[in-house]
């Protein structure tokens, strides 16, 4: 494999996935710097500090080489599957890397030099705190399998939803407003 994003086919998720992600990965965000707030490492052809397709196969290939075989980047507005883990940066999404992914934690750190999003910042003690009440609030509003957010090396992690949680239904997403005030 040539580590090329774009000769990976892309894969159609539905729009249910998508709002899963987004309440899963909302916290996560928050420690990935999806909203744009990390630290952008810029490449000699970069003076924007966005990240290039061609940093992005980089990382991956180098992922997948350290041990994370399924490690391909989704393109930024994609739809991840909401049935499996998904490892969010900066709004590009990895499906099927979560968290356990075995060999994770060792290849992160063995692609610590071409890692084109920067050290995520620490969670807080609020951040993790505010993910901790969004969980409880959802379970307490008629979700009661909605998963706690975890902590991992200083960093929040959020667990993919259970499938029996349809993100789309009307009491789902009262719920998600109620509980985001």
């Amino acid at each position: 494999m040539d580590g090329n994003v774009s000769s990976r086919p892309v894969r159609h998720h539905s729009r249910r996935g998508w709002l899963a992600l987004g309440v899963a990965c909302a916290a996560l965000l928050l420690v990935a710097g999806c909203s744009g707030g990390g630290k952008h490492k810029a490449s000699a052809n970069n003076s924007t500090g966005q990240i290039s397709v061609q940093q992005l196969d980089k990382y991956a290939s180098c992922m997948r080489h350290n041990g994370v075989p399924s490690f391909y980047f989704e393109p930024p507005g994609s739809t991840p599957p909401s049935t499996e883990p998904v490892l969010g940066l900066q709004g590009y999404f990895v499906p099927g890397v979560g968290p356990d992914t075995p060999n994770l934690s060792s290849a992160m750190k063995a692609c610590k030099g071409v890692d084109p999003f920067g050290t995520p910042p620490k969670t807080t003690r609020q951040q993790f705190d505010n993910a901790l009440r969004f969980a409880q609030c959802m379970r307490a509003h008629g979700f009661p399998t909605y998963p706690d957010p975890t902590e991992q090396d200083g960093h929040l992690l959020m667990q993919p939803l259970p499938s029996s949680i349809d993100q789309n239904s009307p009491q789902f997403q009262a719920a998600q407003n109620k509980c985001s005030s």
